[in-house]
């Protein structure tokens, strides 16, 4: 029933009740929601730094770095290097 649920509010597009929008979203695992929380602090530092990531399905975390270019990284180890590398953090002025 769910997965006909799902499928049929993706062909009507946006849905509205009584002048509410609704929208669906799949669950995800245990397992997966359990890796996308392992990216916390991550995602934390790079928010400070300036830079936009986006944490997606499964569990891969893409930055968009602030010339616009994209970086991707599969692993909380391989984003805590990626931050390393970058140097120590200088907030930028407002």
């Amino acid at each position: 029933m769910k997965d006909l649920v799902m499928r049929e509010a993706c062909k009507q597009g946006q849905l509205e009740y009584l002048g509410h929008k609704l929208r669906f979203y799949e669950d995800y695992s245990g397992d997966v929601l359990k890796q996308q929380a392992e990216y916390k602090d991550v995602m934390v530092e790079l928010y400070k730094r300036g830079l936009r990531p986006s944490l997606l399905f499964l569990a891969k975390l893409c930055i968009t770095l602030q010339s616009g270019e994209k970086k991707w990284l599969t692993s909380v180890t391989e984003a805590t290097k990626f931050i390393h590398n970058l140097g120590e953090y200088v907030p930028t002025p407002p």
